[in-house]
């Protein structure tokens, strides 16, 4: 119904063409003559063929391991997965859990959590696995794809259990005079039998801490540098 023009002069000599334009809400085969009339007299017909076919994504990866190792200094480890696009149609898509919940913190985060792959296409997003408090997490997220199949992604990550404790109950700095520096050390000692690596969260304002991350040998320790 929107092919264009619905009729036209041709000139001696001259070549005219119209365009085509198909449209279609349902999965099918279609097959339908078109007929068209020269000069109110000959009658003529071609005949258009069509496969409509679903929208379909599919990802580089089922599934995806998260493991870290004594030399990884990071809260968080990211990996990349694609999603490709083999069809002629820009298709739209959204990552969900497979059985959501309302927990504050989620292990595995997806960027971007929506978009559009563009026909013949294909994007690039990123899964972060942050462990949190769990040594061990296991998520399934699905890929939604507007007009399309979804897609299932098993992210599977672990940390070696490590147990940390303080050596100072408490750090007493006694009284400061305003405008002076007092720095006093604060020791960490790993008391498990894994390595452990540390990450010191951001302090309020007027407290530093060096180092902020670190590894520790198990039975060794870290002293920290704190400066009010």
């Amino acid at each position: 119904k929107e092919s264009f023009p619905s009729s036209q002069v041709v000139p001696p000599g001259a070549t005219a063409g119209f365009d085509i334009v198909f449209h279609s809400t349902s999965i099918q085969t279609f097959q339908q003559a078109i007929y068209f009339t020269l000069n109110d007299h000959h009658k003529l017909k071609f005949v258009v063929f069509a496969e409509v076919v679903q929208i379909d994504l599919t990802l580089s990866h089922d599934e995806m391991m998260f493991r870290f190792n004594e030399y990884v200094l990071d809260s968080t480890l990211t990996q990349p997965v694609t999603i490709t696009n083999n069809g002629n149609a820009d298709a739209k898509f959204q990552w969900e859990e497979e059985e959501p919940n309302n927990a504050d913190h989620k292990p595995f985060v997806v960027s971007p959590m929506s978009g559009t792959v563009p026909a013949h296409g294909s994007v690039h997003a990123d899964v972060t696995y942050d462990p949190g408090a769990n040594n061990e997490s296991i998520v399934a997220l699905v890929l939604k794809v507007e007009n399309g199949p979804s897609r299932r992604l098993v992210c599977n990550g672990s940390v070696s259990e490590a147990k940390c404790v303080m050596m100072e109950k408490k750090v007493d700095c006694g009284a400061i005079p305003v405008g002076c520096i007092k720095t006093k050390t604060a020791t960490i000692k790993n008391v498990g039998g894994h390595t452990a690596i540390f990450n010191i969260d951001p302090l309020i304002p007027g407290i530093t801490c060096t180092p902020t991350r670190g590894r520790i040998l198990a039975g060794s320790t870290q002293e920290l540098q704190l400066a009010f």
